[in-house]
């Protein structure tokens, strides 16, 4: 029995009987732990390099943008484990050692017009209809805004470390949306092939 199973089974109690509410509430405990588990290495990560105001400023970031732009999933919590913290060691490496204005803007430039042509990105697991994708697209536009109004009142202020890192959030958060539109093309294109077998 693994933690997540314990912990719904003490949840639980010996009053619930129903399997199917046992197993959601295990799944969802497991999701929890997973996301704990990644936060946890990423703040280390971040103290490790010097870097923890950079690190709680990016995850705070991109995370608002990510749960409305979507992007690129692991197909595993062990691969998003190894995904999620690979990708904090290197967007902190750029905002450490890229110490460029101008590359700092082809950062911004970059990963907004990914965020604006293609958010938001579905997953396997999240799929959206219709009246979501216009939902989900107008929130996402509304936090680039915010985002781009606080990069240029840090750039005026001279506040160079919020500016580096809001500007490395929205280069990861492109590249995240344009790997999962990559990756649901290829599924899609499996998926008709499959189809047009089987008939």
């Amino acid at each position: 029995m693994n933690l997540s199973q314990k912990i719904s089974a003490f949840v639980c109690g010996s009053d619930c009987n129903d399997e199917e509410e046992q197993s959601i509430i295990e799944f969802g405990i497991s999701i929890l732990l997973s996301k704990l588990l990644n936060l946890v290495t990423e703040i280390i990560i971040g103290c490790l390099f010097s870097m923890l105001l950079e690190t709680i400023i990016f995850l705070i970031a991109f995370s608002f943008l990510r749960s409305y732009a979507g992007g690129f999933h692991a197909s595993s919590s062990s691969k998003c484990y190894v995904f999620s913290s690979t990708t904090m060691v290197v967007a902190l490496l750029i905002i450490k050692y890229v110490d460029n204005f101008f590359a700092n803007c082809i950062f911004v430039l970059l990963g907004t017009s990914l965020c604006l042509i293609f958010a938001p990105v579905e997953s396997k697991n999240k799929s959206l209809d219709i009246i979501e994708k216009s939902v989900y697209r107008k929130r996402t536009v509304l936090t680039l805004a915010l985002i781009l109004i606080v990069l240029v009142l840090a750039f005026f202020l001279h506040i160079d470390m919020l500016f580096k890192t809001l500007s490395v959030v929205l280069l990861v958060e492109g590249i995240m949306i344009f790997l999962g539109k990559i990756l649901n093309i290829f599924l899609r294109k499996n998926r008709n092939t499959l189809r047009h077998n089987i008939r």
